[in-house]
């Protein structure tokens, strides 16, 4: 159900989604960190490290971006330059994340999925967004303001809720 062309956005060095996972599947991955991309291109020789810089997602960025990852979809001379899903975890809060979501749009496929996998303020309070999500509900209600159907949906409470008071959301959303 994930179809043939899958990316993972913001993977860093522990990728969800990898060749050896699942095989015969073009796997592409949007990083913003330069070491990241030149250590999954060694390790996953089969996959496409494209690089993104997720705070900046328009203009000649978002220009690069779309050049760049067309030139990787016609490695495998794909007609329609589109991924059939794409999995998102822990970025949310780095990124202006409705901006990326909006953008994203166009690079998934009409029924494609989207996986998400985020805890509001979880990680590094020195780089979070402005603009990242402020609660689960926001999140759920942007998706379908910007024409998602939520297949799936859970929060999972913290286990340690001094070192993390948030609850994690896990969201299966299909494009429409």
């Amino acid at each position: 159900k994930l179809g043939k062309n899958i990316l993972e956005i913001g993977p860093f060095f522990n990728p969800l989604i990898t060749p050896e996972k699942f095989p015969e599947k073009n796997i592409f991955y949007w990083e913003n960190d330069n070491h990241v991309l030149k250590w999954i291109a060694k390790k996953y020789k089969n996959s496409m490290p494209i690089y993104c810089d997720l705070n900046k997602i328009e203009g000649n960025s978002l220009l690069k971006l779309k050049l760049e990852t067309q030139k990787e979809f016609k490695r495998f001379e794909e007609k329609e330059e589109k991924f059939d899903s794409v999995v998102i975890s822990h970025v949310f809060n780095y990124i202006d994340y409705k901006l990326f979501l909006i953008v994203l749009r166009d690079f998934l496929k009409r029924g494609g999925l989207l996986f998400v996998n985020n805890v509001i303020d979880y990680g590094l309070p020195q780089f979070f967004s402005l603009k990242r999500p402020k609660n689960n509900p926001e999140i759920i209600h942007t998706l379908k303001e910007l024409g998602y159907t939520i297949l799936d949906k859970e929060i999972i409470s913290t286990k340690d809720k001094n070192h993390q008071p948030n609850e994690r959301l896990v969201i299966v959303a299909r494009r429409k």
